[in-house]
């Protein structure tokens, strides 16, 4: 039986960094390249706004909701950015050093 070395381990890490980077950033993606602050579905929205399927009848999500939403998945794509390039640079890296090395 094999056994996995320290090089082995920080691959599969990486690997899974990668994956796991990638599915994070298209997570992010709308409220990443949004032209607005607050966005509902593609739209501005101003504090007062409801979003929702039905804003008019006073259901959706006010705001103050909407706004933290947006921030937390800007966080998470711009989290997503930082492990896929740290993955993708370790393979890289990984790949490098085996062969020159």
């Amino acid at each position: 039986m094999a056994r996995l070395d320290g090089s082995d381990v920080l691959r599969a890490l990486a690997a899974l960094a990668v994956l796991v980077g990638f599915f994070m950033f298209l997570f992010g993606t709308p409220i990443l390249f949004s032209p607005h602050e607050v966005d509902c579905d593609g739209h501005a929205m101003q504090p007062g706004d409801l979003c929702g399927p039905y804003p008019l009848s006073g259901q959706g999500s006010t705001y103050p909701e909407v706004a933290q939403e947006n921030a937390v998945r800007r966080w998470i794509g711009y989290s997503g950015i930082v492990l896929f390039g740290w993955g993708a640079l370790t393979l890289i890296a990984a790949a490098i050093r085996d062969r020159w090395c």
